[in-house]
């Protein structure tokens, strides 16, 4: 099989042209939802919702069988597919993830389930075959002789609250071996964005989205706010006809998104305009890896965490594409950053010795780039195939020497 024609190659972009023939490739059952442009607008809540619908338990979730281009630029961006299941497909077209877990359980294979937001999801990747998952089967198979499948079960804004929830109730019944836990910036910005907006009213566990759901169920028991929503709603309706324009169209509601954020919020999103760093969100990301590690246990299945790597820690040369992506950041959202995952790899939590008695295989990849000199970082913490590549040879590398 010619790889190159099969999916682009580590690190190169996935074009907007290329879109037919990809889609192409796609199972028939697959239904092709269009190009997700990231505006702002009901037109891409409506698309965005074909992929990712509203979920009382985890906010959001992945939808079956379901396909869209998630544009990142004016000519890139990612297919995001989904099979059978909800879980994204390690290759297209694809096996369903129940009929390869039941495949691999038959030929004694190790079954391997990946837990992340939107990095793990593939987010930056391009194609299913360049995601961290994908990445990391097939160098557990080829180089390591490790005979496996690894299941994909990242979501793009998933952090531990969620990851926590999804494996409680929908994980650990696929029966897997090992559980790997990839996070840390969702919980950094989520965490200490929920306790600085909500303060004392902040509830452990809580979808970011279910605080949207208690504003608009408050809203609509008044009329003259409900009457306000709708007059809302309605002059955004209006002005989104603009989109339609050629040219100026796609552009001029990219430049109200910038100048009027409020205005096209997503009305089930959690969103916050102060973050500042609270102790207690280490705490709380703390717990949720410790009660996974736990509930692993339980259930005699081996887990492994890993800190993620984002570009403000990394310890790589910086190209200048990577040093642009940092520049906008002020000294306030750095220094958040830093404190919290230092906060963590101090163990600055109460608990901090049942942490160590539990997570047993917790592993930091800050520096997992150090040695590269290539662009490998899309944005501040997102990766492109490449660095998907690097992050899933560190990982395989804990997970065949773990003890």
């Amino acid at each position: 099989m010619n790889l190159r024609k099969t999916f682009i190659r580590c690190g190169e972009k996935m074009d907007e042209h290329d879109l037919p023939s990809q889609i192409a490739r796609l199972s028939p059952s697959i239904k092709y939802h269009g190009v997700y442009r990231n505006s702002g607008s009901w037109r891409d809540f409506r698309v965005g919702n074909a992929l990712f619908p509203f979920d009382p338990i985890y906010g959001h979730r992945l939808a079956k069988n379901a396909a869209l281009f998630l544009r990142r630029s004016r000519t890139s961006g990612d297919l995001c597919v989904t099979d059978a299941d909800g879980f994204v497909p390690n290759e297209l077209p694809g096996t369903a993830a129940r009929q390869r877990i039941a495949a691999a359980k038959r030929a004694n294979q190790k079954v391997i389930l990946v837990y992340g937001g939107s990095t793990i999801f593939g987010y930056g990747a391009g194609l299913p075959e360049q995601t961290i998952p994908a990445h990391l089967e097939r160098c557990l198979n080829a180089q390591y002789g490790f005979p496996c499948i690894v299941v994909n079960c990242g979501n793009i804004l998933y952090a531990t609250d969620q990851q926590v929830l999804y494996l409680l109730e929908e994980g650990l019944e696929l029966k897997p071996d090992i559980v790997i836990f990839y996070d840390g910036w969702n919980d950094n910005d989520f965490l200490n964005g929920m306790l600085t907006y909500h303060g004392a009213d902040y509830v452990p566990g809580r979808a970011r989205q279910s605080y949207r759901m208690i504003e608009r169920q408050q809203t609509l028991m008044y009329f003259f706010p409900a009457f306000r929503q709708v007059l809302k709603l309605g002059f955004r309706l209006l002005v989104e006809t603009m989109e339609a324009l050629p040219f100026f169209g796609w552009r001029g509601m990219m430049a109200l998104n910038r100048w009027c954020r409020s205005f096209f919020f997503h009305p089930l999103t959690g969103e916050y305009t102060a973050t500042e760093y609270q102790p207690r969100s280490v705490e709380r990301y703390a717990y949720n890896i410790l009660t996974a590690a736990a509930l692993c246990r339980t259930w005699e299945v081996d887990f492994l965490h890993f800190t993620q790597p984002i570009l403000l820690l990394a310890g790589k040369s910086q190209t200048k594409e990577e040093q642009s992506f940092i520049a906008g950041f002020n000294s306030e959202y750095c220094a958040m950053t830093r404190n919290f995952f230092s906060g963590y790899i101090r163990r600055d939590f109460p608990f901090a010795a049942e942490f160590a008695r539990q997570v047993r295989q917790d592993h930091d990849l800050s520096g997992v780039f150090n040695q590269t000199a290539e662009s490998v970082f899309i944005d501040p913490g997102h990766l492109n195939g490449r660095g998907n590549a690097i992050v899933a040879q560190a990982i395989a590398d804990h997970l065949v020497k773990r003890g």
